[in-house]
């Protein structure tokens, strides 16, 4: 398992190289930084302000034990995850081993394969999404929207995040978005917005 650290204000973002996923938008690669490595800074048994753990993907790493142990050490832990990995997800939610969790949807939940370049089970997806709208912790559901996506695919898509609080709509390939697309997702989530990067 390859990561980088890097310290900035008043916090650690921590990213994880290890990926079940090659999506085409993904970021995370981009943003590896120089630094030493998690396990390090946290054997030092310094308190940390605020954690960031990304990737790549935590869950395709074995993160549980390490949450477990840093737990007391954060005041404030933030997990990125692309949803494949329920139970680990469920896990660390039921144990309160995290304080916000943003889950990224990177492709429609029925055409992941074709644009991740692996064969997922929608199922993953929707049991991830089911355990972080039950969960009474902070959270975000931020979707990737690009050519990939036809209003059909976000239509369905907001059908099945009808309920979460926080959904971020990130557009790439400079799409449009019906007003009636934008209209269906206001609806069903208790807060919503719209990036154009």
């Amino acid at each position: 398992m390859e990561t980088t650290v890097t310290e900035g204000r008043g916090g650690i973002k921590w990213r994880v190289e290890d990926c079940n996923l090659k999506c085409r938008y993904c970021f995370c690669w981009k943003e590896r930084n120089e630094g030493g490595s998690l396990p390090t800074l946290i054997d030092a048994g310094e308190k940390i302000d605020e954690l960031e753990i990304a990737g790549g993907e935590p869950f395709a790493t074995d993160i549980i034990p390490l949450l477990r142990r840093i737990r007391k050490q954060v005041d404030f832990i933030k997990i990125k995850t692309n949803g494949t990995y329920p139970s680990k997800l469920r896990s660390v939610l039921y144990e309160w081993l995290v304080d916000y969790v943003e889950l990224h949807l990177v492709a429609p939940v029925t055409k992941c394969d074709s644009f991740c370049g692996e064969k997922v089970n929608p199922d993953l997806f929707i049991a991830s999404i089911t355990s972080l709208q039950n969960w009474a912790g902070e959270q975000k559901i931020v979707i990737h929207a690009g050519s990939h996506f036809s209003e059909e695919d976000l239509s369905l898509t907001a059908d099945l995040l009808e309920g979460s609080r926080s959904i971020q709509l990130i557009i790439h390939d400079n799409i449009n978005i019906s007003p009636e697309i934008e209209e269906k997702f206001r609806r069903i989530a208790g807060n919503f917005e719209i990036l154009k990067p």
